[in-house]
């Protein structure tokens, strides 16, 4: 068995301050439950619903934390990143939050209502084939011309620690879970709430965490993940 070599009272104080961003910027999500999901599976279950977020997703919480925890000299230079919907979203609005430009790279076949949404908060959108590489190729190109800071979707710790508010809101509000599920993607909401979990709970009472991953099949063309 693997044991995390993680400082957990290091990243209290990182939750903790990430917190104090995210309360101003995005909002505190109702815990909301299911009778009839509840007969189903035989235990109360209760969703964060992260649905009723800005911009419609935890992803907000991340970029927020990201773009306010920078100083004056960076904010003014501006962020970029690379993602096909959520995480371009809340980028772009964080940075109109911050007063300054965003530079959101999304493949040409991302969501046409996201495009336009990203657009709607004010940042520059560049449009790149559906792969990786032309995402960071265009990303470095960016950062070349404008000396934006870049904002990964989820390998950042800034990011990662924003995300983690979301379990911290849920154990604010609901003292005793014995398991917590959450989605895996590119793992920044998983982290996030593995860092919550551990630093909230001692591990006699530490809930189950249950990860999961949804695998698909993409048209040819897709936007990917981000």
């Amino acid at each position: 068995m693997v044991r995390s070599t993680l400082d957990i009272e290091a990243y209290r104080e990182k939750v903790e301050s990430a917190h104090n961003v995210v309360r101003k910027w995005a909002h505190n999500t109702p815990i909301l439950n299911s009778s009839a999901i509840n007969s189903i599976v035989g235990c109360e279950v209760y969703f964060k619903c992260e649905n009723f977020q800005k911009i419609g997703a935890f992803k907000m919480r991340g970029a927020v934390n990201a773009v306010m925890s920078c100083d004056m000299k960076q904010k003014e230079k501006g962020f970029v990143t690379h993602s096909s919907g959520n995480h371009a979203q809340a980028v772009a609005l964080s940075s109109k939050f911050a007063k300054t430009n965003a530079y959101i790279v999304m493949p040409k076949g991302a969501p046409k209502i996201k495009i336009n949404a990203v657009k709607g908060y004010g940042a520059q959108v560049y449009l790149c084939e559906n792969n990786e590489a032309s995402r960071v190729e265009t990303c470095d190109n960016i950062i070349k011309e404008t000396g934006a800071i870049f904002i990964h979707p989820y390998d950042n710790e800034k990011v990662i620690c924003g995300q983690a508010t979301c379990a911290k809101e849920i154990f604010e509000e609901l003292k005793e879970i014995n398991v917590i599920m959450c989605p895996v993607g590119g793992g920044g909401l998983a982290s996030g709430t593995i860092i919550s979990v551990s630093y909230t709970h001692s591990e006699p009472t530490r809930p189950r965490l249950i990860s999961y991953a949804v695998l698909w099949l993409k048209k040819k063309g897709g936007g990917g993940g981000g």
